[in-house]
């Protein structure tokens, strides 16, 4: 630790406050929930609660070890720590086991679910500032750390926005919004595959009416489909991977349109021939129809490999792009209808047939062109926003410990030479310890165990 600044003391967390904690009872009945509860498990079973009436830090040791800062009437759990301030400024402390906390969790037991013990808490080092600066960097943490948690909450809901934000591109671009412009230069009446079924400004998918330009085509999704390689699902039993195997798609290999191709799996050759109506290649689209329903990539130039049972292949025809099927099937209102076209049967299931009849409206082929071209545009400004968030959510995330580690190196707020140093505290605080009455413990009650100085359970 770097040299303190004077007037600054280096002690235990032990040595300045009081530690308590709940005991396994196995005839004990469920919290009755009468004042607030701090637990590190959502359901507390079989656990004594013991209620306080105080102000302390709540420190959940045992698997996530959250912590709060608590002040009124409340209930603590087994292995839920409340660590009570003496004659140290309450939020100072709080902010002082934050700053600890790390070091603390490094000695995490358990063979199942890791767990703090009372004398991992209290053997923790802990600088001491005077009690008046105690106050000062408190009321600055308590400022500086609230700037930092707006700054959070509105990098939290911008994954939410940019969702919306794709979403809308969608929207737009499957109702011909996003090329209104386009269609009102450029000649749009042909192009668009040769099916039987009239134009119409309404598609209908269920309770579902969507608006399309009175130029573009409604069918299902069968009519589009390379008749020469129909809809299929894929490899029912792959087997185990062999190192010159063909790659293999499944589920998971799936995400934001694309295929994760250095994850994947792989089949044996014999499989993959016993499969072969299933191979997939540049331009196919997939669709996950089992389990996940109506999540969709575009097989990428030069991939070629097989796909599993939970997915299905949807070749498309010549004047069919596999873009704009992916960006008709991925709108809300398409996924909806997938969904609530599908079965329950082990696993939500949506047949082939099923998926076949999924109504389509679709444009020239110069229209998707376009239309593809500028989801394309706009999904990778949001991609670039996406990266941008992360690259915030991180440097954020970095502030914190920064702020407390400044904190506790005597350098956020400045020092007062007429403040009492820390040594005087500490003296006072052993003194009051000696002079303290020494609890009574009774063999084999269930009451609440009370921990201090540098002593463990």
């Amino acid at each position: 630790m770097k040299e303190l600044p004077q007037g600054w003391s280096t002690t235990t967390l032990g040595k300045i406050t009081t530690i308590r904690t709940g005991k396994l009872d196995a005839n004990a009945a469920s919290p009755d929930g009468q004042f607030p509860f701090f637990t590190c498990s959502e359901t507390p079973l079989r656990i004594n609660s013991f209620s306080f009436d105080t102000e302390a830090v709540l420190l959940a040791g045992n698997g996530g070890f959250s912590i709060k800062w608590f002040k009124g009437k409340f209930d603590a759990y087994q292995r839920t720590y409340v660590i009570e301030p003496t004659l140290v400024h309450g939020r100072y402390l709080y902010r002082l086991v934050s700053f600890v906390l790390p070091s603390i969790t490094n000695a995490e037991r358990g063979s199942t679910i890791p767990y703090l013990r009372v004398g991992d808490i209290t053997g923790a080092a802990a600088p001491l500032a005077p009690l008046p600066e105690q106050k000062r960097i408190a009321d600055k943490l308590d400022t500086v750390l609230a700037r930092v948690d707006a700054c959070r909450d509105r990098l939290d809901r911008i994954p939410a926005l940019l969702k919306r934000f794709r979403q809308s591109i969608l929207a737009a671009a499957t109702s011909g919004r996003l090329t209104e412009d386009w269609r009102a230069t450029h000649h749009c009446g042909t192009g668009a595959p040769d099916v039987d079924s009239p134009t119409t400004r309404n598609v209908s998918l269920g309770e579902e009416q969507l608006a399309v330009p009175e130029t573009w085509k409604r069918c299902t999704l069968s009519d589009l489909i390379n008749k020469k390689r129909p809809l299929c699902y894929g490899v029912v039993q792959p087997g185990n991977e062999a190192d010159d195997g063909v790659p293999l798609v499944r589920v998971q290999d799936m995400e934001n349109g694309a295929i994760l191709i250095a994850g994947l799996r792989t089949v044996s050759k014999s499989v993959d021939l016993e499969y072969k109506r299933s191979r997939v290649v540049a331009g196919d689209l997939l669709v996950s129809i089992v389990g996940t329903i109506g999540r969709t990539a575009v097989v990428p130039s030069g991939f070629e490999g097989n796909i599993a049972r939970a997915i299905a292949r949807i070749a498309p025809s010549a004047n069919v792009l596999a873009q704009w099927l992916d960006c008709w099937l991925s709108t809300p209102a398409v996924q909806w209808w997938l969904l609530s076209s599908s079965r329950e049967v082990a696993r939500k299931t949506l047949n082939l047939a099923q998926l076949a009849e999924t109504p389509v409206a679709v444009p020239s082929l110069d229209e998707q062109l376009e239309i593809v071209r500028r989801v394309e545009t706009l999904f990778a400004f949001a991609d670039r926003l996406e990266a941008r968030l992360a690259t915030a959510r991180k440097q954020a995330g970095q502030l914190t410990p920064a702020l407390l580690a400044k904190a506790f190196r005597g350098e956020l707020v400045p020092q007062d030479p007429n403040d009492e140093p820390a040594t005087e505290l500490l003296k006072r605080l052993a003194t009051q310890r000696d002079n303290a009455p020494k609890p009574k413990r009774r063999r084999g009650s269930a009451t609440l165990a009370a921990s201090i100085g540098d002593s463990s359970c």
